[in-house]
């Protein structure tokens, strides 16, 4: 996967008026309520790649309380396929957060299911040192990477890549 490169995001009359249209017709809202969603679906910064589209919201209303950083990465493939690969966005996340920040993929409560596209979400934590409790403490090698299936049993393992941009 080649590293991320910033984009900029089309908004240009014409794609604008689509989009209105899209979800004046497909979706039955209000001229209003469409420019309101594009303006609110709109997101601060836009990466891309060979491979994925990443939307960055910086700072969005989260329970973590006023002194916490969130930025909510929006991530889907070029193909608009299925993701299917941890590493790929563990990467994302380092590139733009960086490799010390902490991040959560939600599994929620069926009531507060989104899932209307092959779109993907990490919410990562901007706060220096702000550790998420839950997750492995003590089972890595000491510099955060533990490739040695043949240690944890029968588990089976691809070694990581010596350079992860490739």
């Amino acid at each position: 996967m080649q590293k991320l490169k910033p984009a900029t995001l089309d908004r240009s009359a014409p794609t604008i008026k689509a989009r209105i249209k899209e979800l004046t017709t497909g979706f039955g809202m209000t001229r209003k309520q469409a420019k309101e969603t594009i303006k609110s679906a709109e997101p601060e910064s836009l990466f891309i790649n060979d491979k994925y589209v990443v939307s960055v919201f910086k700072n969005e209303p989260h329970g973590f309380g006023s002194d916490v950083t969130v930025w909510h990465l929006s991530i889907r493939r070029q193909d608009r396929e299925a993701c299917e690969d941890w590493r790929d966005f563990q990467q994302i996340k380092n590139e733009i957060c960086g490799n010390e920040r902490e991040g959560l993929e939600l599994y929620p409560a069926e009531s507060r299911v989104m899932d209307a596209a092959n779109q993907y979400h990490i919410f990562v934590i901007m706060n220096d040192g702000f550790l998420i409790p839950v997750g492995y403490t003590d089972y890595t090698d000491g510099n955060g990477k533990r490739d040695d299936g043949a240690k944890l049993g029968k588990a089976k393992q691809r070694p990581f890549e010596k350079d992860s941009a490739k």
